[in-house]
């Protein structure tokens, strides 16, 4: 049975080397636009308000045959929704993997013994994968390390690495090897210096148009919010329960829970502005004047778009965004 699952589901619930299971967000992010076309195009007959990546959602499913579905509720609920009810008419198995509300790791706990009941998994079989996955974790907090210390990858480098490690059909080997190999193998291009450290909240952009951008503003990715997210780092020296490692997961807790994680994370990564990437910028124009009031850093709202002439516009706001912190920062020098 072909089975597609979109993070933050665990994902050592499926893999690794689970041939029969695609990662179907690191597919959507890390395809050419012509791929994206296909399949945003297959579902041209679908009417309505449906964003970008739902369409692609249920492109990619049916391309790839997927006969069960596995997605994360509440996270991106409104994102997921249509295109989750379009695949359950057609005969896609549905299973949600749901996060609690507020803090709660009972419910987290009940959420786990769920998902293992339907995959027919014991308990310490998920432990023994836990701890196969543990050396993964160790390479990606180093990778993150260095980049938040030393702005040594290029940004495509850094979050596609975030959004590749969630392979279920890979080796635990390949993977950590890809991870360990990013820092030597794709340095920065040292000859424009880094002048803003940006966080990227929410949905990443999957546009290399984007990261065009902030690579001519000097602009460097130390902090993707969805790609440490989808793949919760834990302590360096612990090995957790599922329910423990992913309780740490801040998307399904409200903007407040979130707003004291990033208040953490803008101080330890010293980051100068935030983007909040999304299909669909008036779902979350509220949330994002939240954070800009109260986190006091300056938040822009990336709308990802399909057509390249939407996408230039959005590039163009980004540009003056960026090149706005930086004239501030000189006058206050």
């Amino acid at each position: 049975m072909k089975r597609g699952i979109l993070p933050p589901v665990p994902i050592e619930l499926f893999g690794p080397q689970d041939l029969d299971t695609i990662n179907l967000w690191k597919l959507f992010f890390l395809a050419s636009d012509e791929d994206r076309n296909r399949w945003v195009d297959s579902c041209s007959q679908i009417l309505g308000d449906i964003s970008f990546f739902s369409k692609a959602l249920v492109g990619m499913a049916r391309e790839n045959n997927i006969e069960e579905l596995w997605y994360p509720e509440p996270c991106f609920a409104s994102l997921f929704k249509k295109a989750v009810d379009i695949l359950k008419t057609e005969g896609v198995k549905i299973f949600a993997f749901k996060y609690p509300p507020i803090t709660n790791t009972n419910f987290l706990k009940k959420s786990v013994s769920d998902a293992l009941h339907i995959l027919n998994m014991s308990e310490s079989e998920m432990e023994t994968r836990i701890q196969a996955w543990q050396p993964l974790r160790i390479a990606i907090r180093r990778l993150d390390g260095v980049q938040t210390r030393s702005l040594a990858l290029e940004n495509m480098a850094y979050v596609e690495t975030l959004h590749s490690i969630l392979d279920p059909t890979e080796s635990l080997p390949q993977l950590r090897r890809m991870a360990e190999t990013r820092v030597a193998l794709e340095p920065r291009n040292y000859d424009k210096d880094p002048s803003l450290r940006i966080g990227i909240l929410e949905m990443t952009p999957c546009l290399k148009s984007f990261f065009s951008v902030l690579e001519n503003c000097g602009a460097v990715v130390v902090y993707d919010e969805l790609g440490l997210e989808n793949f919760p780092l834990g302590k360096s020296s612990d090995t957790f329960s599922l329910d423990d490692l992913y309780s740490q997961v801040s998307f399904p807790l409200g903007i407040k829970a979130r707003k004291d994680k990033l208040e953490k994370e803008l101080k330890e990564r010293k980051i100068d502005g935030l983007i909040y990437g999304t299909f669909n910028s008036l779902e979350i124009k509220s949330n994002a004047d939240y954070l800009q009031r109260e986190l006091k850093i300056p938040v822009f709202i990336y709308e990802i778009k399909q057509e390249n002439n939407k996408a230039m516009i959005e590039n163009n706001l980004l540009e003056r965004f960026l090149s706005t912190i930086l004239q501030k920062r000189g006058e206050k020098k």
